[in-house]
């Protein structure tokens, strides 16, 4: 089994599990995706692929986060402080999980 299908059937199984906790009819998802019961049911079973925008309307439906889909894109987090004039600071940035050292 090549990749692509590995992540597909991976995809599907986490699709039907928030469809199912969330008691969402299969009808309703091939419905949101103008498509069949059966093309429906072959995309939870990894058999059928999706496009980018099926995924996202789905993850909208049953109320899912596209990383929770895709873990290893983590969405980048911003952070402000706000300081006054004068005020020292000091950053510490973590670049793909790497924490530099920094010196005192």
């Amino acid at each position: 089994m090549n990749y692509e299908d590995e992540r597909s059937k991976e995809i599907g199984k986490l699709l039907n599990a928030a469809r199912v906790e969330r008691r969402i009819s299969i009808s309703k998802c091939a419905a949101l995706l103008m498509t069949t019961r059966r093309r429906y049911v072959e995309i939870e079973a990894g058999k059928s692929k999706l496009s980018v925008v099926e995924l996202e309307l789905l993850c909208k439906l049953l109320e899912i986060s596209v990383l929770s889909i895709f873990p290893q894109c983590e969405a980048r987090r911003v952070h402000r402080v706000f300081i006054h004039s004068g005020d020292l600071v000091e950053c510490i940035l973590s670049v793909d999980g790497v924490v530099p050292m920094t010196s005192s």
